[in-house]
């Protein structure tokens, strides 16, 4: 299944199973949907990606990505139950408040910038105070955002960028991925499970089938050169047939197997 995404990180997560309950017991969690399982087809053959570079001159930016896809094979997946959008901002911010998990970086902005100035303040004080006491003058020094947050995120303001509650939460690790999982009672799904919900039993290149259609993938980066996420469950035509949103196109998912 084709799935291109701008280069962030997102969790997509599907429940763990387990127990020795009977299936036609078990309660589909709110928020979550039953995905059969089966013989699934993973990955792309060669001729279909053929196919695709040739029908398209935008998916030759993607050639790396689509080459990632072969070799095309089957294998068999069990039942498991799967959001069904990605992990928003506002449902990670729930963890970071309730559980004390690290927010991405990019919501602590403000707090760096700040950071940032009083550091570039700081060191060319130091330097203007040694050239007037004729001492040697300390090395220029650069502001390392991401080893200052990674340092001083605890205690760091932070907030969600206004407007994006219901975008993908992008920028997490696979740490933090798999912590936001344990703390919400589910797990992170696995590469074969990920193309089982977009597939089902067939062979198609898109959730929605084998033909391109605008209206139906959630572009960013080379196909529209959007560089930034979309809000959840924006392209509704585009969803799986179990109901999946996002399958195909938007962030990068997070899975157990890479």
């Amino acid at each position: 299944m084709t799935s291109f995404a701008s280069l962030c990180l997102s969790a997509l997560i599907a429940l763990a199973p387990g127990g020795s309950q009977p299936k036609d017991e078990i309660t589909t969690p709110p928020g979550l949907v039953d995905i059969k399982g089966g013989r699934t087809q993973i990955g792309t053959s060669v001729k279909v990606i053929e196919g695709l570079m040739e029908g398209s001159s935008k998916m030759l930016r993607a050639a790396n990505a689509l080459a990632a896809e072969t070799p095309s094979h089957t294998v068999d997946v069990d039942d498991y139950a799967l959001m069904v959008t990605e992990v928003t901002n506002e449902q990670y911010r729930a963890f970071v408040e309730a559980a004390g998990g690290q927010p991405p970086q990019h919501w602590g902005q403000a707090s760096i910038d700040k950071a940032g100035r009083e550091f570039l303040e700081t060191q060319g004080k130091a330097r203007q105070a040694a050239r007037e006491a004729g001492e040697p003058v300390p090395e220029a020094k650069v502001f390392e955002r991401e080893r200052w947050w990674a340092k001083n995120w605890a205690t760091a303001n932070w907030e969600v960028p206004d407007g994006e509650e219901l975008n993908p939460v992008v920028y997490v690790n696979y740490a933090n991925a798999q912590a936001y999982a344990r703390w919400a009672g589910l797990r992170l799904m696995s590469e074969e499970e990920y193309q089982r919900a977009g597939r089902d039993n067939s062979d198609n290149t898109y959730p929605w089938g084998d033909d391109w259609d605008d209206d139906k993938y959630c572009a960013t980066n080379a196909q529209s050169e959007n560089r930034n996420a979309f809000a959840v469950a924006s392209f509704p035509e585009g969803k799986s047939p179990s109901g999946i949103f996002d399958l195909s196109g938007n962030v990068w998912e997070w899975t157990s197997t890479g």
